[in-house]
């Protein structure tokens, strides 16, 4: 056989190329050293570090030049960068935002993958900033004038990196009026200032730069979120505005109201033109056409001073706002400004007030007074006496229908008297001769005159804002009234629980307005008691009493003497200061002796009363028939922990036992409720605090009512009328979230609603609870232990119903998370006559000691929500 040597090379040759590819082949398939990963994360986000110096050390710095590191983002889809190796086997990706990413190392040929790939978070170190509020302009800061703009601003911004750089813009302008230097932070908190720039009286928009890492990257805050208005000028020309509704009755000008402006001539050029317009709907109320709202100015320095009427057929309406505009017309700026016309008063009726002169008892003096609101009459406002307007008091007297000599007088708000004090039970004008309440202010007038039994007053009061004049008539009284005394007990000062002693109060005072005082002069008055058929010894009267009126306690004054083992007769006797005593001379307005009076309830048990004669504020259950509020009174001082007050409520037809009633709400609180027949109960000291037992609940009917303690007993008569059911409405709790940002997790607001009754004002106090979740009812569910935290809420009378109460809250910064809302319910001092309320969660407080107590005020109504936890979208759920 013939062998072939070129076949023979050439089978040698292709040998040992297979030979060197499987050689190769190899070598590809061999797994490549590990790498590893870090990162140094910055204000602006951070650095991921590659370290493939393991590779260097097994394969060479060459093997490791080969190969690229790769930047992901978190699909592992989208390469971000790519970074080539130095001779130590690092690299770096630099300047990242916040994210996480994805990190592979491939060959750069292609020919290969490293078959790890590590993911890697970067997380900015950077604090969001926060503009400290409020803004505001300190006087130095203010622009001096209308037409400068040389105002500064002074802003404190927390957290943040900096340098920080602020801009101010004015609404609606796209040009910045004024911005910072560039500020680095310092400490906790960075002043930065806006050092001129700025107009007077300027509403402004900020803009915030962090200009963080320096200049590297930033966190804008856009100029639509915060805004302030600057002050005034410290150098205005516009020296002052009043509004005002009306002028005074009988002045022709100004009756459908008037501007007043005071120009400070030193500062202004003048001449003048005003502008009004009504700011909620924009009506010119003062036009350039008007004849009053151009002038010029009145001097070189001092005040020009110029009233306004507002255009024909325009009216300043009382309690609108009003953008009021006056150009210096030489200086060729404005000055503006945005002011109330205030709301003002009339009086709302009028008093008048008699008491006895000394020198003849059948004659007197008198009094007037307009009666006006104040501030604890009218909710939420501060109602002073410059508010109210000014009107004109006309008395005339007349005697068998002729005018009296002095008269008519006429007076006005300049010469009431003034406020002397105020004192625990009401204000006392003049020298202790009013005590009026305090739930009203009264303009009170004296007359220089004085008057007789049959003189006819007529008194009238007029203001611009009356289209009627309130008058009061009255006819002097011609038989004079004479004091009278009540005769009752009271608990003995230092004595037993049982131990008491008499009580007699002498009345010195008749009627409310018209009113007389019975005793000409109380200053040196003495007073005696006859007891035990003896007259016992003078005492000199020290109680403050009113020469006029005295509307808290009508000028009582009370004498004790222990009770009579001998009579229940008893007799007291005054005397003015220079009068002497003597029971056998008549009763005039110097001296006063009673009838003898009998003492026909002679135990503290009977000062004890019992009534339904209010509807019930603080009601909450809604009961299909709901009776009146039962109201034991007269138990100060006879209820102790030691003597202890049993109450037994039995129905008049005698049934015994459980009968059930239906309640409809409100909400959770629905249910069947128990009373149990007869309804018993026992207070004590604690269960007394305003002096009277208030129980809820009792059920429409004729009742007796048996109290008894450990001195006494009594069987009283109740009715229990039925009346409406307490209207309460709490609306669907709504909550609004604020997406995650900023690294940070999502916060809920809950935004709260509610009406109930002026006359029951029921809904109190907010308080959330994290939900635990279970089968337990939610009154049992929520509990000190899951308590975060309670919120007031706002109240205002419903502009479409007066007699009601709208209640709003929001409570924000609430994690994402289930809740439970309790609103406080009930009155503080108000008991309920259901057996066994806590089976429905009725007086079923979430504190442990608000349990077992069958108080009203432990109620409270319980209402789910939930926090969605979002991170893309602002929504508005239920």
């Amino acid at each position: 056989m013939k062998i072939n040597s070129s076949n023979i090379k050439t089978n040698r040759y292709l040998y040992l190329l297979f030979l060197l590819c499987f050689s190769l082949l190899g070598r590809s398939q061999t797994t490549p050293p590990p790498y590893s990963t870090s990162v140094q994360n910055t204000v602006c986000g951070g650095t991921v570090k590659v370290d493939w110096s393991a590779a260097v050390a097994a394969k060479g710095a060459a093997y490791v030049a080969d190969w690229w590191a790769e930047l992901y983002d978190n699909s592992g889809a989208n390469k971000q960068s790519q970074q080539a190796f130095d001779s130590a086997g690092k690299a770096e990706f630099k300047n990242l935002s916040s994210g996480t990413y994805k990190v592979k190392l491939v060959r750069k040929d292609g020919t290969m993958t490293h078959p790890t790939v590590v993911t890697q978070a970067v997380v900015s170190t950077y604090r969001d900033f926060i503009v400290v509020e409020p803004f505001e302009q300190t006087d130095a800061e203010r622009a001096v004038g209308e037409c400068t703009s040389d105002g500064k601003m002074t802003f404190k911004i927390k957290n943040g990196a900096g340098p920080f750089v602020i801009k101010l813009y004015e609404v609606g302008q796209a040009t910045a009026a004024a911005t910072s230097a560039p500020t680095n932070k310092t400490g906790n908190e960075t002043t930065v200032q806006i050092t001129t720039g700025l107009k007077a009286n300027t509403k402004y928009e900020i803009e915030v730069t962090d200009q963080v890492g320096g200049g590297m990257c930033e966190k804008k805050e856009n100029r639509n979120v915060r805004n302030f208005t600057t002050k005034p000028a410290s150098a205005s020309f516009l020296r002052g505005l009043t509004l005002e509704s009306c002028k005074q009755k009988g002045v022709l000008k100004g009756s459908r109201g008037m501007l007043t402006v005071e120009i400070n001539n030193s500062n202004a050029i003048g001449p003048f033109q005003v502008e009004v317009r009504r700011k909620d709907n924009n009506q010119l109320i003062v036009s350039s056409g008007n004849p009053d709202a151009s002038f010029p100015k009145g001097g070189a320095t001092g005040t020009t001073l110029k009233e306004i009427e507002p255009d024909a057929g325009k009216r300043l309406e009382i309690g609108k706002d009003y953008i009021i505009k006056i150009k210096d017309i030489g200086a060729g700026c404005v000055a503006e400004r945005t002011q109330t016309n205030p709301l003002r008063f009339s009086a709302e009726s009028l008093r008048l007030h008699l008491a006895h002169t000394c020198a003849d008892c059948g004659e007197y003096e008198f009094a007037v007074a307009p009666k006006f609101p104040n501030r604890n009459s009218i909710l939420n406002y501060q109602i002073t006496r410059d508010k109210f307007y000014t009107y004109t008091l006309r008395v005339e007297v007349k005697r068998g229908g002729v005018m009296l000599p002095g008269y008519p007088e006429q007076f006005t708000n300049t010469d009431a008297l003034p406020q002397t004090r105020i004192d625990a039970h009401g204000i006392v004008y003049g020298n202790n001769e009013f005590r009026l309440s305090s739930l009203y202010d009264a303009m009170v007038h004296k007359s220089a005159h004085k008057v007789k039994g049959g003189d006819v007053i007529t008194i009238t009061y007029e203001d611009c804002a009356l289209a009627t004049p309130i008058v009061l008539t009255h006819t002097v009284v011609t038989t004079p009234y004479k004091p009278y005394t009540q005769i009752g007990v009271r608990k003995k000062i230092g004595g037993s629980d049982c131990d008491r002693e008499v009580e007699l109060t002498t009345h010195f005072q008749h009627g409310g307005t018209p009113s007389y005082t019975d005793f000409c002069n109380f200053t040196g008055m003495k007073g005696r008691v006859k007891t035990s058929n003896v007259w016992q010894a003078a005492t000199p009267v020290t109680d403050i009493m009113y020469k006029f009126y005295d509307e808290y306690d009508v000028n009582r004054h009370r004498m004790y003497v222990p009770v009579s083992t001998i009579t229940n007769k008893y007799q007291v006797e005054y005397a003015g200061a220079s009068t002497p005593f003597n029971p056998a001379t008549p009763t005039d307005c110097k001296h006063y002796v009673s009838q003898e009076i009998t003492l026909t309830k002679p135990d503290l048990i009977d000062n004890i009363g019992v009534h339904a004669a209010y509807n019930g504020y603080g009601a909450v259950l809604q009961w299909e028939h709901r009776g009146k509020r039962v109201q034991l009174y007269g138990v100060r001082d006879i209820v102790t922990d030691a003597n202890p007050l049993k109450v037994s409520i039995r129905r008049k037809d005698g049934l015994q036992g459980i009968k059930t009633y239906i309640a409809t709400g409100p909400e959770g609180l629905a249910g069947t409720y128990k009373i149990k027949f007869p309804i018993e109960r026992t207070y004590k000291e604690a269960d007394i605090r305003t002096g009277y037992i208030l129980i809820m609940d009792v059920p429409p009917g004729e009742y007796i009512v048996n109290i008894q303690n450990n001195c006494a007993t009594r069987n009283l008569p109740l009715t229990v009328a039925e009346t409406p059911a307490p209207y309460i409405q709490i609306d669907p709790l709504k909550v609004e979230v604020e997406c995650s940002k900023n690294g940070q997790v999502g916060r809920g607001k809950l935004i709260y609603r509610a009406v109930d009754e002026v006359d029951n004002n029921v809904l109190g106090w907010l308080h959330v609870f994290r939900d635990p979740g279970g089968t337990e009812p939610l009154y049992k569910r929520a509990n000190t232990g899951n308590y975060i935290r309670q919120a007031r809420y706002t109240v205002a009378k419903l502009s479409s119903d007066p007699s009601k109460y709208e209640k709003k809250a929001e409570i924000d910064n609430l994690p994402p998370g289930n809740y439970i809302l309790g609103i406080g319910t009930g009155g503080n001092h108000h008991y309920t006559a259901v057996y066994k309320p806590e089976e429905n969660g009725y007086t079923y407080g979430f504190r442990p000691q608000e349990r077992g107590v069958g108080l009203l005020a432990h109620t409270y109504i319980y209402k789910t929500f939930t926090v969605k936890e979002v991170t893309d979208v602002v929504p508005l759920s239920a």
